[in-house]
């Protein structure tokens, strides 16, 4: 079965926000109950079964920039880490962003873990009409 990302739900409002300040602690943390009666079928917790995911997100380093973000659901003993930073690039009408990083998902009750990579993306054509890829 393969997992990806579903959507991303951004902050309200036209600015961009300064991110979190490592040097005086400031972390992104959130936990939310997963409850399968109302659920996809998709998620991390069984049908019929409550749960919770824990996630916590930081920028470790100002220069160079670097995220790191950890997950956890222990009902189904699953967690994953990540830490990342952006190499951008101007290809004369186009834009390309390399993400470097490494990530890991850890399945506690097989004892195994994968480590993975992000995929690069690129800004194409964006003079006239963008696309991305």
């Amino acid at each position: 079965k393969q997992w990806y990302q579903r959507r991303v739900r951004g902050r309200k409002g036209s600015l961009a926000k300064k991110p979190y300040n490592p040097i005086i602690g400031e972390v992104f943390h959130c936990k939310w109950d997963v409850d399968t009666t109302t659920a996809s079928p998709d998620t991390c917790i069984s049908r019929g079964q409550r749960g919770h995911v824990t996630f916590l997100a930081e920028q470790v380093s100002h220069h160079p920039p670097v995220s790191a973000f950890y997950a956890d659901c222990p009902d189904k003993q699953i967690s994953a880490s990540y830490s990342v930073w952006t190499k951008s690039k101007f290809l004369g009408i186009s834009v390309g962003v390399d993400m470097v990083g490494l990530g890991t998902i850890h399945l506690k009750e097989h004892r195994e873990k994968y480590h993975f990579t992000l995929p690069s993306t690129y800004g194409r054509s964006i003079l006239t009409v963008p696309w991305s890829e």
